[in-house]
């Protein structure tokens, strides 16, 4: 079974090098989930005191051809939207109107290498999405092996975790979905950071909790999935540098994080971990909005499984 459906991959992208991961990452993710791809690119006016002084719509489509050329990709291949106003009205909209499956999106292009970090492009997108977004600070390495899902026991995380299932089975590759379907190719490590003292037996208790939730997921995944699910407790007073910390360590190749959605500002729409963790990784990650985690947190694991395999 292929719990994963995604049918509309879209990227949204500069027209300069500093999109090349994430128009690579998007081709290679399409082409691993036999989806179409689209690419967007937004020329942003609002408050822009010298309108002339933007790109025209030419200058726009002949850079976006020549990332596309760097990927192997023809301008005439894939459907191309080149679009002007506020960059994240006119992303989340497109990513609406063609029931975008991921939206996949870059850091900030100005950080330095060493520091990542979300662009007010990307944060606005992925803090309001209604898709699952995916942000490359480098590019997504196919097919997947390691992928982390922090968790801490709530409907947020045990929402991502199903997503986070669901990506790893689909996109653990095809030679090695036919070699064996028995085998655990993939491992899926489920991360809870523990905050407190061990004192009175907590942490026990919290490792046994992880260990029940876990279990049942195993159950109803069963051996088709092909995902290793493992369950790890670690102590520490900052939960992102303890995520980030541990997914560096292990070389993940994709971290999974559930978003908070609305709310007051910035950290609290997209999360304080989540945004931290995206502030201090390089790997890549998916951050799922409460559109998608409600739904499938609110369910049996049977029953949450079985509709992200007939999701669109």
């Amino acid at each position: 079974m292929k719990l994963l459906h995604l049918r509309v991959v879209l990227a949204a992208v500069d027209s300069d090098e500093s999109s090349s991961h994430v128009l690579r990452g998007a081709h290679e993710l399409a082409g691993a989930a036999g989806a179409t791809l689209h690419i967007v690119n937004v020329a942003p006016t609002n408050g822009s005191k010298n309108p002339t002084a933007l790109p025209t719509e030419a200058e726009r489509r002949d850079a976006v051809a020549r990332l596309l050329n760097r990927a192997d990709l023809k301008a005439a291949e894939v459907p191309l939207h080149l679009l002007a106003g506020d960059p994240v009205h006119a992303i989340r909209s497109l990513a609406d109107k063609i029931a975008a499956d991921v939206i996949v999106l870059g850091g900030h292009r100005g950080a330095r290498a060493e520091t990542p970090a979300l662009g007010s492009t990307a944060l606005g997108v992925v803090t309001n999405s209604w898709a699952p977004c995916l942000v490359l600070s480098r590019e997504l390495r196919l097919p997947l092996e390691r992928v982390l899902a922090p968790i801490d026991l709530s409907d947020t995380s045990r929402g991502a975790l199903i997503m986070a299932l669901s990506w790893a089975s689909a996109l653990r590759g095809a030679k090695r979905i036919a070699a064996s379907a028995t085998d655990e190719t993939v491992d899926l490590t489920a991360l809870f950071v523990d905050k407190s003292s061990a004192v009175f037996g907590g942490a026990t208790r919290k490792t046994q909790a992880l260990e029940d939730e876990l279990n049942h997921l195993r159950q109803e995944a069963g051996t088709w999935a092909g995902v290793g699910i493992t369950g790890i407790v670690r102590a520490g007073n900052d939960v992102p540098a303890t995520i980030a910390d541990y997914a560096t360590e292990n070389g993940s190749d994709l971290v999974v994080l559930g978003t908070r959605g609305l709310g007051l500002d910035d950290v609290g729409r997209l999360g304080s971990v989540s945004l931290e963790v995206a502030r201090r990784v390089r790997t890549p990650i998916l951050l799922v909005p409460p559109a998608v985690w409600r739904t499938y947190s609110q369910q049996s694991s049977a029953s949450a499984l079985s509709d992200v395999s007939q999701s669109r």
